[in-house]
């Protein structure tokens, strides 16, 4: 067999087979134990011309710009690694837009927004790094279609934030800003600011990741009970910080204080509007009990803009529905004019949440040595937009990586409980390739779908902070399928799987629940199941239809007749929560969720 029908038997195009065989640095020893192993079952041997196909040049005068303040440690870690920078500050988007193809490389902090207009501007751009957590002032989708690697640094900064959110439960329980003003234009008022001890009080935290579990610990140190809700954190990891697994309503009604710690995502953009609020503890009580007692909770966000209704706030405040607020974070920031600032309950912070010298210094130190070894290796370390592969890997891997992330993604989606063990199941050809790499971007997207800062890199060390077993299985006999992957989740109440195979090099997902099918993912789905009884489809098309919703496919399968059944829908347009509740009326539709790929 020569180098051609090889590369053709494998997917493979020459050049990487040839870099893989002869030992180039730029492929990594997964794809070399790999193309090895395939070259042996199908009888490959080089010859002398393959073995300098595919020579490679590696480009050593790296440029980065630093468009926002960062550590002086970082600038040395530049320069040890022989990469130049340039130092320019507060530029505008018109000027990063003029400068910005000089460059392999920009550093920010959260003042510098990099829009799509200037990445789209860059000629030689490689990587955008943020030196701290949130990328909101990063075009990630257009850096992605650019590929334009995103990366931050996210384990930087969770203790600093945590003692941020605390410290601005100490300032609403003994009223220190409100004291200071007051003391500061000479007034003496004692007993206007008398606080309240936060021993044996209660926190509700809102979102139990790597900055609540920080808060939760802290907390337990004050002595004050932790209830939390987090719906994808398991009972024994919650049991772990000491604290009590909650629902979101028993947080609200039960807690002194309300620390929230969540993404900002579709599903909690607004968490706490006007309805939740009144379920926090308020003076619900007649005024003969009014005279008898007193209950107030506070409220506290130190992780995203966008998760309080801040003018469900401001009338909740203004009332005195509950007793007070402190807001670190902001919908729209600077925050400039708002109806907030003329409030005497609240305290507002300019998201100081990371700002420490400490976590300053060791963001900028570690976005600093990963942007070295990425530009200098071809490491990706904390990317929020790729996962850990290189370019060659990657189209040796395509068809694989696009299967599991539809499969990751639409479990992740479908799952509405703490999720206690994955087990991954790989058969026939899928058993053969970067299996570790495909188990991290399963393990990623299915954990992106409810929780931010995920990526292939630390989604692992993620599911086993949230003590989720993570287990895989190999079979490299094929079965029914040449290629198979299957993700099972295991949660408090089931076990639900998703199994899916590549055709023609395109993914499809060929089993759910242990049911047969044959469909393909859109950017847009319905998932339902029901009983197989006569009607159901024609009640759901007629829905579809009158809420002008095109169908793309349509795809069923079923246990039995008049048994259980499901189908996957793909449409050419999302269907909003109205819609899904139209089908869940429908008789006989047992569940309906919108599947977003």
């Amino acid at each position: 067999m020569n180098l051609k029908d090889f590369s053709k038997k494998i997917g493979v195009n020459s050049s990487t087979i040839s870099r893989a065989l002869n030992n180039y640095p730029d492929i990594s020893q997964k794809t070399k134990d790999t193309i090895i192993k395939l070259a042996k079952k199908f009888d490959y041997k080089p010859n002398k011309s393959a073995q300098f196909i595919g020579s490679i040049k590696t480009s050593t005068n790296f440029k980065i710009l630093i468009a926002d303040k960062i550590s002086e440690s970082s600038y040395k870690v530049f320069k040890s690694n022989n990469i130049s920078f340039d130092k320019k500050f507060n530029l505008t988007e018109g000027q990063l837009v003029d400068i910005i193809s000089n460059y392999d490389g920009v550093v920010v902090r959260s003042s510098t927004k990099i829009t799509k207009k200037i990445i789209e501007k860059s000629k030689r751009l490689k990587v955008i790094a943020r030196a701290g957590v949130g990328v909101d002032n990063v075009d990630v989708k257009t850096a992605t279609s650019k590929g334009v690697i995103v990366m931050n640094s996210p384990q930087s900064t969770s203790r600093t934030t945590a003692e941020h959110a605390i410290s601005l439960i100490f300032s609403l329980a003994r009223k220190i800003p409100f004291a200071h003003l007051s003391t500061i234009n000479k007034k003496w008022e004692k007993e206007l600011f008398k606080g309240i001890e936060l021993k044996s009080k209660t926190v509700g935290l809102i979102g139990c990741g790597n900055i609540g579990s920080e808060v939760a610990k802290i907390a337990r140190s004050l002595q004050m009970n932790v209830m939390v809700y987090d719906p994808y954190l398991s009972l024994e990891r919650i049991e772990s910080l000491d604290a009590e697994k909650s629902s979101l309503d028993e947080v609200l009604k039960f807690s002194d204080f309300v620390s929230l710690h969540l993404p900002i995502m579709n599903s909690t953009k607004n968490i706490i509007d006007s309805k939740k609020i009144k379920l926090m503890k308020k003076n619900i009580i007649d005024s003969k009990k009014i005279k008898l007692m007193k209950k107030t909770s506070y409220l506290i966000n130190a992780a995203r803009g966008g998760l309080i209704n801040e003018d469900d706030l401001y009338i909740a405040l203004s009332k005195k529905n509950i007793a007070g607020a402190a807001l670190d974070v902001f919908e729209n920031e600077p925050l400039i004019n708002s109806r907030l600032h003329s409030l005497d309950n609240i305290i507002l912070t300019p998201h100081l949440g990371a700002s420490t010298a400490e976590a300053q210094d060791a963001a900028s130190i570690q976005i600093s040595n990963q942007i070295s070894e990425f530009l200098k290796n071809g490491s990706i370390i904390n990317s929020v937009n790729m996962s850990s592969i290189s370019g060659s890997e990657k189209k040796l891997l395509g068809p694989y990586l696009d299967l599991t992330y539809k499969l990751g993604s639409f479990a992740g989606q479908l799952t509405e409980n703490a999720i206690k063990a994955i087990t991954i199941e790989y058969e026939g050809t899928a058993s053969m390739v970067n299996q570790d790499l495909l188990t991290r971007n399963i393990i990623h997207n299915l954990l992106g779908s409810f929780i931010d800062n995920v990526n292939s890199i630390n989604a692992i060390e993620i599911a086993k902070s949230r003590n989720i077993k993570i287990s895989t299985l190999q079979n490299d006999q094929p079965s029914e399928y040449n290629t198979l992957i299957r993700v099972t989740l295991t949660t408090d109440r089931r076990s639900r799987s998703v199994a899916g195979s590549i055709f023609g090099g395109q993914s499809r997902i060929v089993e759910i629940k242990g049911i047969k099918i044959d469909a393909e993912l859109g950017n847009f789905n319905v998932y339902l199941t029901n009983k197989d009884k006569v009607g159901v489809i024609n009640n759901v098309t007629q829905i579809l239809t009158k809420n002008k919703i095109n169908i793309a496919t349509f795809n069923l399968g079923r246990v039995s007749p008049q048994g259980e059944a499901i189908a996957l829908i793909q449409t050419d347009q999302i269907c909003d929560e109205p819609i899904l509740n139209y089908l869940r009326k429908i008789k006989n539709v047992n569940q309906v969720k919108s599947i977003v790929i």
